[in-house]
């Protein structure tokens, strides 16, 4: 899957089949995003696409010494799964 980072609109995007999916980011605080809104069609559903769109935030943080609030509530369900991903996460707004 080819995720795209749209710094401009502060979102990891991919698009499939026509269909647009997206994981929406805002600041929070120096060195820290709040990853906020999780959107997947309904065509899009069940392919990994949430996931993929995780990973790429999750690997964007890492590799920026960043840390992240899961405001979303998909990410929040995500990151019970994916222990290896919960040393970059904050759980308390700062």
């Amino acid at each position: 899957m080819d995720i795209v980072h749209d710094e401009t609109g502060q979102r990891f995007v991919v698009t499939l089949d026509g269909h647009t999916a997206e994981l929406q980011y805002a600041p929070a605080a120096d060195g820290v995003l709040d990853l906020l809104h999780t959107g997947v069609p309904d065509a899009l559903q069940h392919r990994g696409v949430g996931d993929a769109l995780a990973i790429a935030a999750f690997d964007y943080a890492r590799a920026r010494g960043l840390r992240l609030i899961l405001t979303c509530p998909f990410l929040r369900r995500w990151i019970v799964s994916h222990p290896e991903q919960r040393d970059i996460v904050i759980w308390k707004k700062p």
